[in-house]
Parts: C-alpha cells; sequence; structure tokens
C-alpha cells in the first residue's frame, strides 16, 4: 500500500509542478527567481516529506500550503522582497562562477578566492556562495576567480 500511494503522490506532484511552471509563466516570474510560497489547493495531500522537498526545490519555492478543495489549484505568492531579489542574484552569480572555474580548467576541488562587485548581505547566502563554488575568501572589486595554491 506504502508504494502504491508513493506513486499515486509522484503522478500528483507532477500536475502541480506543472501547473506552478505554468502559472509562473503567465505571471512572467521565471523559475530562477525564487517565489516565498505557492497555494495548493486540492482534494489530496501530498504527505512524503521528500517529495515534498523535491518539489521545493523544482519549483525554486520556499513554501508550500495546503487547502482543501475538489479540484486542483495552484496560487504564487508574487511578492517578492529583498530577500529572494537576493537569492535570485546569489544564484545567478554561483553560475557565472561555476562557469569561470570551468573556463579555467580548475578541478573539482581546487578553493578559489572570489572577488566581485556586490555580494549578498544576508550571511547564509554569502556561505552558499562559498559552499558551492569552493570559495576561500570574498573580496570587493571587479569580476574574478583566482585560484587558490594549495
Amino acid at each position: 500500500p506504502g508504494q502504491k500511494r508513493l506513486i499515486k503522490e509522484m503522478k500528483f506532484l507532477r500536475e502541480i509542478v506543472e501547473k506552478t511552471h505554468a502559472a509562473r509563466k503567465k505571471a512572467k516570474i521565471p523559475v530562477k527567481q525564487p517565489l516565498q510560497s505557492i497555494e495548493v489547493v486540492s482534494p489530496i495531500r501530498i504527505l512524503d516529506k521528500e517529495l515534498l522537498e523535491l518539489a521545493k526545490e523544482e519549483l525554486n519555492i520556499h513554501e508550500i500550503h495546503w487547502l482543501r478543495g475538489k479540484e486542483l489549484f495552484v496560487k504564487l505568492n508574487t511578492q517578492i522582497g529583498l530577500r529572494l531579489k537576493e537569492e535570485a542574484k546569489t544564484r545567478i552569480l554561483i553560475r557565472k562562477i561555476q562557469k569561470e572555474r570551468k573556463s579555467q580548467g580548475l578541478d573539482l576541488g581546487q578553493k578559489v578566492n572570489l572577488t566581485n562587485p556586490w555580494w549578498p548581505e544576508d550571511k547564509k547566502l554569502r556561505q552558499i556562495i562559498l559552499t558551492k563554488t569552493l570559495g576561500r575568501k570574498l573580496n570587493k572589486g571587479n569580476f574574478e576567480v583566482e585560484k587558490v595554491e594549495r
């Protein structure tokens, strides 16, 4: 019974993801822009925590709020505050750093010092940059990814 429920929840989750992507497209909000939450009106609720985390990651959404209803409906919380804007800029910056690492031919374990005109105010976001890019130091200035000698 657990396996059948999981398969049913996965199919249902796919519908939610599709409807959310469609709603984002209609609202002209790209997936790279994080959203605080979505509201899912639905006759069933997904209980599997791993599936929900996967959905939040795929949709770039922090919270899913469930409301009981006869038909599946998804509503986006389109309020994008400074924190969410900073998150989006951080994701773009991480991609830029990774692209530069690749163009320099750095191996996966190579630590780097990072220089950029802008860094997030939020310490957690700065830590995410360091972790995902193997950064050792964040400096202000023109964009540069500099190999750290071992």
